[in-house]
Formats: C-alpha cells, structure tokens, sequence
C-alpha cells in the first residue's frame, strides 16, 4: 500500500530528462544577486516567453504567478526567488477551494496561492527520484545577459511541460489520487503541504482530508480522519479546529 502511494505522487515511473540549466543545490561559488541581471529582467524574461504558452494552457497571470481554476480547485505556478536574488525555483501549488480553515491558520488565506497556504506542494525538477518528506530542491541559476536568462526560461518551460503539466493533471482524477491516504499512512504521504511531523502540521492535514471526503459525500473516510483529528486533539487542544470539527 505504502509503495503505491509514494508511485502515485511521485514521478518514480517518469522517464529521465535532461537535468538542463538547473542544479540540485547552489555552487560554493554562488553567484550573488548584485552580480546578475536584477529580477526585473527576469520578470520581463517570464512573460515574454513562459506567459504565452502558460496563457494556452487556460493559466491567468504574470510575472511570477500564473493560476487556473476550476469550481473545485486552484493550481498555481509559482516562482521563488532565492533570497538575496541570483536564483530561482518554481513551485506547483494545488488548493481545494471549499474548505474552510480556522482564522488563525495559514491556510486560511485564499489568495494569492502560496507554498504556505496551498494543500499541495511540489518543486519543479527534471528528477524522476521519490521524495518522501521534503519538497526536491532544484535552483535554476540567473545570468548577466538577456540571452542567458532567454535560455533559462525556455529551460524552466521544457521542465514544467515534462514535469509540471502531468503534475497537474493527476489531480483531474482526485479522489483516486487521495483513496490510497488512511489515518495511519498519511503522515508518509509525500506531496502534501507540510511534510515535518509537527502536530499543528498535522492538524491541518487530518483537517483538510476530513472536509475533503465530508465535502466529496464519502461519510465513511469522512468519519474515519474526524476520529483521528479528535484523537489528535486530545493531544494539543486547539478550540477552533473542535468547533469546526464539531459542525460549530
């Protein structure tokens, strides 16, 4: 059952692809920010040459932010700049648009969709290796010339058509792709949100699977991951999370 699961939400049974302009994590060289173009002309960069094709696929937005929604979920493409500027990552995002979170928690938020308030995330990469816990970490480096960054945007698009698009599409089908998860292997998930055994962390989690199946009209899982979130609450009481739970 484990194996299965980690197979569905991770790209194991993707055939390889060229690694690119991308690296696994930064040079001891790095090149800083001040050194590169600014992240205006990658901006510029993005939309002149990711937007349009994004833009075909039925996605709205620009610059480092595009999104396409449906009446059930939003996806969201989103690119990270690296602190200090000189790199970026980009992060698909999924976010079930009928669950309502306690005010205090992240998740709350609906929009602007953010690794921080979305249900899924994962980090674009050619890698075709699992990643159990942790979001892949995958720096597309920035340059000091326009043609440069030209080539690193066409890179990051070529990743996303192999990776990110077929992503994406496995939540057409989501409630196959969520039957495998259970009260006691979802911790082992590997594509949820927060992957850190922190119990406020699962809260959420438990939280979110309990209103999915609740919502989906699936009373059994529904009740199954509620016993499991009251359990959980036993052990870090947290009022808004029991009144929710409780139909409050």
């Amino acid at each position: 059952m484990l194996s299965r699961l980690k197979a569905i939400f991770s790209s194991s049974e993707v055939s390889q692809i060229p690694n690119g302009l991308g690296v696994p994590e930064l040079p001891s060289n790095f090149v800083k920010g001040s050194e590169t173009l600014s992240n205006n002309h990658l901006k510029n960069t993005i939309n002149q040459f990711f937007l349009p094709k994004i833009k075909k696929l039925g996605y709205q937005g620009k610059d480092f932010y595009f999104y396409k929604e449906n009446t059930q979920y939003t996806q969201a493409v989103f690119f990270w700049l690296h602190r200090g500027g000189g790199a970026v990552q980009v992060d698909l995002l999924v976010k079930f648009n009928s669950i309502i979170y306690p005010s205090g928690s992240e998740l709350a938020k609906d929009k602007p969709l953010r690794p921080e308030n979305s249900e899924f995330h994962f980090r674009l990469s050619p890698n075709n290796k699992e990643k159990e816990f942790v979001p892949d970490n995958w720096f597309w480096l920035l340059t000091t010339t326009e043609q440069g960054l030209e080539m690193l945007v066409n890179d990051i698009w070529r990743v996303f058509e192999a990776r990110g698009i077929p992503y994406f599409k496995q939540f057409e089908n989501h409630q196959k792709l969520l039957s495998e998860i259970n009260p006691k292997n979802f911790t082992q998930f590997p594509d949820f949100r927060i992957q850190n055994f922190i119990l406020r962390n699962q809260l959420e989690i438990l939280y979110f699977l309990h209103c999915y199946w609740k919502i989906s009209g699936n009373s059994i899982k529904a009740n199954e991951f509620a016993s499991a979130l009251k359990s959980l609450l036993k052990e870090e009481p947290n009022e808004e999370f029991q009144a929710l739970i409780n139909g409050k």
